[in-house]
């Protein structure tokens, strides 16, 4: 008679619902935090480049726009540079259109840039191109707790409640708003 093979055990997960109603497991991986900073951040890009009515326009296309219409559309790419993703001087609300269709219409942007800011402004993020990100969930944790407080800021100013995914960022962190 041939002996049995073991009995592989897994642990048992504990489950919880979404606000979506899917059943997920989180952990506190890198990978995890950096989507949680880049759900965060991008709102509050969209929220920074408003006025206090919630009324913004695309950086490269001058499209006039609430904040919820808007993305957080970057200068220099998240492919070209995966350094420059969390910058806040790469980074400015830009309309679906150009963001997404057009591909970030870096030819709008980079004119609008050195209108506002200068042509030193645009040689600096250029210059950064190539410089490789090198965080890890330190840091990306200690990113998303400092965006929260600016996120959290913003809401209030605009008077915006965050939608199920924000507020399911917020919950994971212990975050109330």
């Amino acid at each position: 008679m041939k002996p049995r093979k073991p009995i592989k055990r897994t642990p048992i997960k504990r489950k919880r619902k979404t606000a979506f109603g899917r059943k997920e497991i989180w952990k506190l991986t890198s990978s995890n935090v950096k989507h949680d900073l880049d759900i965060i951040f991008s709102a509050w890009i969209r929220m920074r480049d408003m006025d206090d009515d919630g009324n913004g326009q695309c950086i490269s296309c001058n499209k006039p726009a609430s904040w919820h219409h808007l993305q957080n559309g970057h200068f220099i790419s998240r492919a070209q540079a995966p350094g420059l993703i969390f910058n806040e001087r790469n980074c400015r609300a830009q309309c679906k259109r150009c963001n997404k269709w057009l591909e970030g219409n870096s030819s709008g942007y980079r004119e609008t840039l050195i209108k506002r800011f200068g042509q030193g402004y645009v040689d600096i993020l250029e210059a950064q191109k190539y410089k490789k990100s090198g965080l890890g969930l330190f840091e990306y944790k200690a990113m998303l707790l400092d965006y929260i407080g600016k996120f959290k800021e913003q809401c209030i100013r605009l008077g915006h409640k965050p939608n199920a995914t924000q507020q399911a960022v917020l919950n994971r962190h212990n975050y109330k708003l």
